[in-house]
C-alpha cells in the first residue's frame, strides 16, 4: 500500500511542536512522530515587540533537532506556521529567515484566523457541534462549528506568556495582580458573546495538558492519558489554589512540569477558568492536539 509521509510545524510563543504523520490510500493517517520543545521565542516580545537573540538561538537549536528527525522519516511534505509571537515582533522578517533555515523551508507567519481554523481542524474529529479554547503563550483562540464548517472564531490577545510578563511582578501573584489578571481576560472576553450553543467545548494547547497531567498525578507526560481526559471546574480550581500559593520552583518540582511551563501556567489556568465562567460551563474535554495537527491535515486534505 502506497504511503505519503507529512509533516506540520507550529512555533508558538512558548512551544515548539511537530506532528508526523503517514497517510495510506486508503485515507488513515498513523502518527510517526509527535515532539514539544519549549523555546520561549515570544519572551518579552509583549513589552518590546522584538524577538530576542537568545530565543532565535533556543527556536534553531528546536528546529534543527526537528529537521534531522524528517530527514530520518524522509519527510519532503512540509508545512510550518509561526503565531502570535510572530505576528507582533518588528524583526519578525529576519526571524522568519533564519527559522526557515533551520528547518529547510518557508516558515509562515498566519493570522490569528486562520490560527483558529486549522486549531479547531487538529482538535475536532466529528461532525458534531464543538467549541474549542486554544490558550497560547501569546493568544487565546475561540472557535466554534460543526461538520466542518466555522461559525464563530475569535482571536485573543491574552496567552500565557503575554499575560504573566505584562502583569504578575513575581511568584507567587499579589491578590491585586490576580485581579487586574482576571479584568484584563474579562475585557478581552467582551469580544465574544456568553451564550454559547451547546455541544463539546474542548480545551487544546499546554495550559489544559498540563493540569490534566498533574490532576492525574503523572510525572511524565502520557499523550494517549490526557487526550481525552474530562476536566472539571472543580479540578481546575484545586490546581489554581495550589499554583498561587506556590513558588515557580515549587510548582517545577512537585508537579514535575517544565521550568518555562511552571513560571507562565497560572496565568494559563486563570485564563481557561475565566474562558469557562465566561461560557457558563463545568467541564472541557482536554485536547493534546490541536494546531499542528490542522497543519498536518490541510497538507494531506
Amino acid at each position: 500500500m502506497e504511503r505519503t509521509s507529512a509533516a506540520g510545524i507550529d512555533i508558538g510563543t512558548n512551544t515548539i511542536m511537530m506532528v508526523i504523520g503517514e497517510k495510506s490510500t486508503d485515507g488513515k493517517v498513523a502518527i510517526l512522530a509527535d515532539e514539544h520543545s519549549i523555546a520561549r521565542l515570544g519572551a518579552g516580545v509583549d513589552s518590546s515587540k522584538t524577538i530576542r537573540p537568545d530565543a532565535i538561538q533556543r527556536a534553531i537549536v528546536i528546529l534543527k533537532s526537528y529537521r534531522h528527525l524528517l530527514d530520518k522519516n524522509k519527510v519532503t511534505l512540509i508545512r510550518t506556521v509561526g503565531t502570535s509571537a510572530l505576528r507582533d515582533a518588528s524583526n519578525r522578517s529576519l526571524v522568519v529567515e533564519q527559522l526557515s533555515k533551520a528547518i529547510g523551508g518557508r516558515v509562515e507567519i498566519i493570522p490569528g484566523e486562520e490560527e483558529a481554523y486549522l486549531s479547531f481542524a487538529g482538535t475536532v474529529e466529528d461532525d458534531e457541534l464543538s467549541t474549542i479554547i486554544d490558550i497560547g503563550g501569546g493568544s487565546t483562540e475561540i472557535i466554534t462549528g460543526s461538520c466542518g464548517r466555522i461559525i464563530s472564531k475569535h482571536s485573543l490577545n491574552i496567552g500565557a506568556v503575554r499575560l504573566t510578563e505584562r502583569i504578575f511582578t513575581g511568584h507567587p501573584p499579589t491578590e491585586s495582580e490576580i485581579n487586574i489578571f482576571k479584568e484584563e481576560v474579562k475585557s478581552s472576553l467582551g469580544q465574544t458573546s456568553s451564550n454559547c450553543e451547546p455541544g463539546k467545548f474542548y480545551a487544546t494547547a499546554g495550559t489544559p495538558t498540563t493540569i490534566a497531567q498533574v490532576a492525574l498525578g503523572m510525572q511524565e507526560y502520557d499523550f494517549n492519558r490526557v487526550n481525552g481526559y474530562m476536566l472539571n471546574i472543580c479540578i481546575l480550581n484545586r490546581t489554581i489554589t495550589d499554583f498561587v500559593d506556590a513558588s515557580v520552583k515549587e510548582i517545577s518540582e512537585r508537579y514535575y512540569i517544565h521550568p518555562k511551563r511552571a513560571d507562565v501556567i497560572t496565568a494559563g489556568a486563570l485564563i481557561l477558568r475565566i474562558v469557562m465562567e465566561h461560557f457558563k460551563i463545568d467541564e472541557v474535554k482536554v485536547s493534546a492536539k490541536g494546531l499542528r495537527y490542522g497543519v498536518l491535515h490541510s497538507i494531506f486534505n
